[in-house]
């Protein structure tokens, strides 16, 4: 039995399509191509009116390349900040995609309890093996030394890059200057802004020496900002000193909520709601 539906005056059989538009809730006769640029029309229109008006600018937080490009069609006035543990691989792709713009990049900040998950370790351990010639027994001793009896304030940051990998920072580093030393060659103009996890003054310089490497092999240069994250209350204690070391901040505010007052974020839904609704936060606080 065939299948029909009418919409308006037209009859639609079963196989036909129709698209609906998300925003307005229009039906729309026949397959729509998806754009970026269709959909976010609205929004321009919008964020261009606000652009008159504003005295701020918009910075996204993205990851990947996909992202860059969806924020600047968006009207981001850049990036701030990309985190390097999604990805390490497509530095010019997002300067190509921010052409012109700041580009914050966050160094990587391993979760390592993420990284490899218990059921997986062994069949990783038997791959190292065949692939270094390593023994297995050495592979687990070094996975032991990297274990965590807390992850969240274990090797994060940059810890693992100071204590165990000091080549993490130098690779990371390198690439993002040569990519965008490489867009350069292209006419597209990269702005980027390097951003130190945690531990900062060793880092700091690390990154200088880079810098100076890459341009003496390439034979070229370009401007760049060092920075760090204030997130944990220590460093809103001591931002006058850490100022000397830095030429921007941001500000995570997450974890300098959990550290502060003691809450963590994928948990504090399930108690914080009970707080407000019996006033027992301001006895907390107090």
């Amino acid at each position: 039995m065939m299948q029909v539906v009418v919409v308006g005056y037209k009859v639609l059989r079963k196989g036909e399509w129709i698209s609906l538009n998300g925003s307005t809730g229009e039906v729309i006769l026949g397959q729509q191509l998806l754009s970026l640029l269709t959909l976010c029309d609205d929004l321009a229109t919008f964020m261009s009116w606000a652009d008159e008006i504003r005295h701020l600018k918009t910075m996204a937080n993205v990851d990947t390349l996909a992202d860059a490009l969806t924020a600047r069609q968006n009207g981001a006035h850049g990036i701030g900040p990309c985190r390097t543990k999604h990805m390490i691989s497509d530095f010019e792709g997002i300067f190509r995609a921010m052409d012109g713009l700041l580009v914050t990049i966050r160094l990587l900040d391993p979760p390592l309890y993420e990284l490899i998950l218990e059921g997986e370790l062994h069949h990783i351990v038997r791959e190292l093996t065949s692939e270094t010639g390593i023994n297995e027994e050495e592979i687990f001793s070094r996975i032991e030394k990297l274990s965590e009896v807390n992850p969240m304030l274990g090797y994060r940051g940059c810890r693992l890059g100071i204590s165990s990998y000091l080549e993490l920072t130098e690779m990371q580093v390198r690439a993002i200057f040569e990519a965008v030393i490489s867009m350069s060659n292209h006419d597209i103009k990269g702005l980027p802004e390097i951003m130190v996890p945690l531990e900062l003054k060793h880092q700091v310089s690390l990154i200088r020496n880079v810098a100076v490497k890459v341009f003496s092999e390439t034979g070229s240069s370009l401007s760049y900002k060092v920075g760090t994250m204030i997130e944990v209350p220590r460093a809103t204690l001591i931002a006058n000193e850490i100022v000397e070391e830095v030429e921007f901040f941001l500000f995570g505010t997450n974890d300098l909520t959990q550290m502060t007052f003691g809450y963590n974020r994928d948990d504090f839904g399930k108690f914080l709601p009970i707080y407000l609704a019996t006033d027992i936060i301001y006895g907390i606080c107090s």
